[in-house]
């Protein structure tokens, strides 16, 4: 999934979370931008890796990761009273579902959800880690292109793609 669609994903999803539990999450600009910032989170390992196939294999798509802060962040809410359950709960959320995505929606890279005792990444549909082995800031646009092309080929997963970003923009109007 690509950082657009991850974007609207995390409005929608918060979009839903504020129907199923208004008391605890609320449609405002401010949990909608923790929302966008936290749905995209796990992909800042980008950042720091050499090839952009090798960018989930981090702690940050790692489920064991978000499982913790997830423990960690409550205990700590709970004794300090300095970030709310909500923006935990939140935080947790939107770590998972970018998993969710990447999972269901990856054609080059995974999730590797049995991470730090196995890096092997598993995905919906079969890998293909050659068209996304290149260094995404150093590399010739041909790379990219092959890469946006491969990416293109899934109709399927363009649709349900377009479709979660189509509706998380449309959750913004209404």
């Amino acid at each position: 999934m690509n950082t657009i669609s991850h974007t609207f994903a995390g409005i929608l999803v918060l979009k839903l979370l504020s129907v199923m539990f208004p008391d605890i999450f609320l449609m405002t600009f401010p949990m909608m931008m923790l929302s966008i910032i936290f749905a995209n989170l796990p992909d800042i390992d980008v950042l720091w890796s050499k090839k952009l196939n090798e960018h989930h294999k981090s702690i940050l798509h790692a489920p064991i990761f978000w499982v913790s802060i997830l423990f960690i962040g409550l205990v700590i809410s709970q004794a300090t009273n300095l970030i709310s359950e909500a923006v935990i709960l939140l935080f947790f959320i939107q770590g998972v579902f970018h998993l969710f995505f990447d999972f269901i929606f990856g054609r080059t890279v995974g999730v590797p959800l049995f991470y730090p005792l196995s890096d092997k990444e598993y995905s919906l549909y079969p890998l293909r880690p050659k068209y996304s082995d290149f260094n995404p800031w150093l590399s010739n646009t041909k790379k990219h292109f092959r890469y946006i092309r491969h990416y293109l080929k899934n109709e399927t997963l363009v649709a349900f793609e377009f479709a979660i970003a189509f509706f998380g923009l449309l959750v913004l109007f209404f």
